[in-house]
């Protein structure tokens, strides 16, 4: 348990961010391969250019926005232990005064709603990525895509939701009066915190849900696809299947891991290490996101021509391993 006033709430506020940069530093080495894959990538560089970019900007804006919360919250970096409803005000240390506290509490909640937008916007992008694969995969049939399609619209929702209620939040403690605002837990703030976190836990149910019927759809046609097929064809098939389900496999786990700790453990165990874990983008955990599958290319007249000449690599330059080819009917590439 965290005791009152306990340096255990900022060991576990440094040690989410540590957390947080250290895959951080992993997805910059990521982004790096990336690019260099799509500098020689023939089907889609722009499209992937971009969304990696997108990515990477956002995803270091959400880095820069903890950074800040850090460094700015001087007055309550130490949370209490009398939590009620998992909701732990701040302890009132000696130096911290009510305007203190309630403006540090403002730039926090200004931070949060900076932070919901990145990362709304990063959702957005990085499963807009996986739904448009599962559709270039599935030959361009639109009913394939709308149990994914229907996931991220209903999840775009939730973030919103908690969007307005972080701005009511915000709006609520900038017009309230510190000396009152300290010294009594709103019944109004309470009301919002609570459907924060309910929100919380419905948009990692709906990313699990999206990211495990994303994948299903992706790895189902490349793995039919890996077993007509032999030799170095058959090896790249399996190698792009296996990239997707153990990226897959790896934001599940770190998501039903959420969802257990939103559901099971009181948050002033956890402070906010947790915090920082669930600021993470999704495309950090789910690398298939940023990498075209090898650059796999789903066309269905070239892939029988890259085939034939025993290549699957569409970053490979084909004019100088293959015959000429008619350009394909579709520019379209996982």
């Amino acid at each position: 348990m965290t005791h009152v006033c306990s340096p255990q709430a900022f060991h576990m506020l440094v040690g989410g961010l540590m957390t947080e940069t250290g895959v951080y530093g992993i997805y910059i080495a990521l982004v790096a391969g990336s690019i260099y894959l799509l500098a020689d990538a023939q089907f889609n560089r722009t499209l992937y250019s971009a969304t990696t970019m997108a990515m990477f900007i956002l995803s270091s804006g959400v880095l820069m926005l903890d950074l800040t919360r850090v460094l700015l919250l001087r007055e309550s970096l130490f949370f209490t232990a009398a939590c009620v409803e998992d909701i732990c005000p701040p302890c009132r240390l000696v130096i911290a005064t009510p305007k203190g506290l309630v403006d540090e509490a403002i730039i926090s909640a200004y931070l949060t709603i900076l932070t919901a937008v990145m990362l709304m916007m990063n959702q957005v992008i990085a499963d807009g990525v996986l739904i448009f694969r599962c559709y270039v995969l599935w030959g361009a049939r639109k009913w394939v895509v709308i149990p994914p399609l229907v996931g991220l619209l209903a999840n775009i929702a939730c973030m919103l939701a908690s969007l307005y209620y972080e701005i009511r939040l915000f709006n609520f403690l900038r017009n309230s009066n510190p000396l009152v605002t300290t010294a009594h837990h709103s019944a109004i703030m309470f009301e919002l915190q609570i459907l924060v976190k309910d929100l919380d836990i419905a948009h990692v149910v709906l990313s699990l849900t999206t990211n495990i019927l994303a994948s299903a759809l992706i790895i189902i046609p490349i793995w039919h696809k890996a077993k007509q097929s032999h030799g170095i064809i058959y090896k790249k098939y399996l190698s792009a299947a296996t990239i997707c389900l153990e990226t897959g496999s790896l934001l599940s786990f770190v998501l039903i891991i959420l969802l257990i700790v939103e559901l099971t453990v009181p948050r002033f165990v956890v402070g906010s290490l947790f915090w920082h874990v669930k600021q993470i983008p999704p495309e950090h955990y789910r690398f298939d996101r940023l990498f075209p599958l090898s650059s796999l290319n789903n066309s269905s007249a070239s892939l029988r021509h890259l085939s034939s000449c025993g290549w699957v690599w569409a970053g490979a330059s084909t004019r100088d391993r293959c015959p000429r080819m008619n350009p394909p009917t579709r520019r379209w590439a996982l």
